[in-house]
């Protein structure tokens, strides 16, 4: 196992009673590399948010970016 990469996530918006509830929770969760991290949290698309590292944040807000400009300029 590699050194680990713990993300701190705002999953309020994981389940409909939650968001109609506006219930929020924070899990910590482990990964092995930053690619493995970014592809679970990109999987889940606007249903989670990174708090920290704020690196990571920032690197998944450009990764979402760069999607959106994809699809925009797609002919």
């Amino acid at each position: 196992m590699g050194k680990g990469y713990a993300v701190y996530l705002n999953v309020a918006k994981i389940f409909d009673l939650f968001k109609l509830l506006m219930l929020k929770i924070e899990l910590k969760l482990s990964f092995d590399t930053e690619d493995e991290a970014k592809g679970y949290i990109l999987g889940f698309v606007d249903k989670i948010k990174v708090i920290e590292p704020k690196e990571l944040h920032d690197k998944i807000l450009k990764k979402a970016e760069s999607v959106v400009a994809f699809y925009k300029h797609e002919k």
